[in-house]
């Protein structure tokens, strides 16, 4: 019964968020990709209370979609609190089926960590020469038990689903079909739960070209959290298209006077008003933004926030390898005893390597000297996390040529190389057509 009582007032909570999703739709930033999905998944219910449900007792999470277009196969993984429940089977529901019209069969391994709470992306695909299933159903069942009183919620990840195109006379491409997908955040202040809903078209599980390399990138949201101090709440998302997400918060958790009080900040750097939109109703706010595809930090806050700029200078912009150079620059407006995190990567590549760390100085000043242990061009960057009411910036790129050990130039080992060569030839040529016909004499 308290089960349902659960899902009852979750679905309540989800029905709202859909709704405020499509109305903030229309508002929506600019986005390239992954744009206008007309499925949405989501988890019922998406909070376990062990406390409620009682310790021992198994429960089944059903993974539902609405609105589908055209899937063929479908995949997602799962992240929950390992110390509250662990699951114990995740089984096909009717849908891609429909109710045993179709042949289906498991299109992944099934792998469950309930060490890490970890659920690896899993679903079914239809097996022979049957149709896309449209509509709406449940994708799958998964069944957990409750290990111990407390709250786990359930956070979506690598969500997927495709269909087959013929795009030519017996030639078919697999295509990725666009969803959106509901992540929940519950959070407690003293005792009050707050639920705070995501609706994003941040989804997939894709390998895609990142300058020049191929990168596989996931989707999902995790590391949520919540600081009242600094009227915050902040997760993580990954995805591999450009995307967009519509955070829901009720004013019972954080309120404004006015919706200019609401800042957006996404990997240290605050949206301008333009960026982001905020459609309030009566019990809830609604901040709908975009962003690059990727991993991201997001903050959402309610305290005024002041932007900040690092700046970044090296000492020379050539040096040769084994020798050093110092990486200074400043953060204004001032920041005493703040961390300067050093980072670098070959020019044109794709990883950033983490140099060093230093702290700045009375004056907002940092400095750090690297010694560069291999030749090549590399782009190097200075950033900041921010502290308080100031957020963090990144700093434009330097770019630093390592050349080979000093005293080994290889322009003038070619060059002496050359010199020798002449020399070699000319004695020779001396010798040969020069000096011996004089000894025949």
């Amino acid at each position: 019964m308290k089960l349902k009582i659960i899902t009852g007032i979750m679905l309540t909570l989800l029905t709202l968020s859909i709704v405020i999703v499509f109305m903030g739709e229309a508002l929506l930033p600019s986005v390239t990709a992954q744009t206008n999905p007309t499925a949405t998944v989501y988890l019922d219910p998406p909070i376990i209370n062990g406390s409620e449900i009682g310790v021992g007792q198994n429960f089944t999470v059903n993974l539902n979609i609405v609105d589908a277009v055209n899937i063929y196969a479908w995949q997602a993984g799962l992240i929950f609190n390992a110390t509250v429940v662990e699951c114990l089977n995740y089984m096909e529901g009717e849908f891609l089926s429909e109710n045993g019209a179709k042949q289906t069969y498991p299109a992944a391994v099934l792998t469950i960590n309930n060490t890490l709470g970890i659920i690896e992306p899993y679903g079914w695909t239809i097996l022979g020469n049957y149709p896309p299933t449209n509509g709406s159903g449940t994708l799958g069942y998964l069944k957990f038990r409750v290990k111990a009183l407390g709250v786990s919620d359930m956070h979506l990840q690598d969500v997927k689903a495709v269909d087959w195109v013929e795009t030519s006379p017996g030639y078919w491409e697999k295509i990725n079909i666009p969803l959106k997908i509901i992540d929940v955040y519950t959070v407690f202040v003293d005792t009050t739960p707050h639920t705070v809903v995501t609706v994003s078209n941040s989804t997939g599980l894709d390998t895609i070209w990142v300058g020049g390399e191929l990168v596989t990138v996931h989707s999902g949201f995790y590391d949520h959290a919540f600081n009242a101090s600094l009227e915050e709440v902040s997760f993580k998302v990954t995805g591999p298209y450009t995307g967009w997400s519509n955070v829901t918060i009720p004013k019972t958790l954080l309120n404004v006077s006015t919706l200019d009080e609401w800042t957006v900040i996404i990997d240290s750097s605050p949206l301008s008003a333009d960026k982001r939109t905020v459609a309030p109703n009566a019990t809830h706010h609604s901040i709908i933004f975009a962003y690059a595809f990727g991993i991201h930090e997001v903050e959402i806050t309610t305290r005024g926030i002041a932007s900040s700029n690092i700046s970044i200078n090296l000492s020379s912009d050539s040096i040769s390898k084994g020798s050093s150079v110092t990486i200074s620059g400043e953060i204004d407006p001032l920041q005493p005893n703040v961390t300067v995190t050093i980072e670098y990567k070959p020019s044109g590549g794709t990883t950033w390597t983490t140099v060093g760390t230093n702290k700045t100085d009375s004056n907002s000043h940092y400095s750090y000297t690297w010694t560069p242990q291999t030749a090549g061009t590399y782009e190097i960057r200075a950033s900041w996390a921010g502290y308080g009411s100031t957020a963090g910036d990144t700093s434009d790129l330097r770019t630093l040529e390592v050349k080979g050990a000093a005293g080994f130039d290889p322009y003038l080992i070619v060059a002496a190389a050359v010199v020798i060569i002449i020399i070699v030839a000319v004695v020779i040529y001396y010798f040969v057509k020069v000096r011996k016909p004089e000894e025949e004499e």
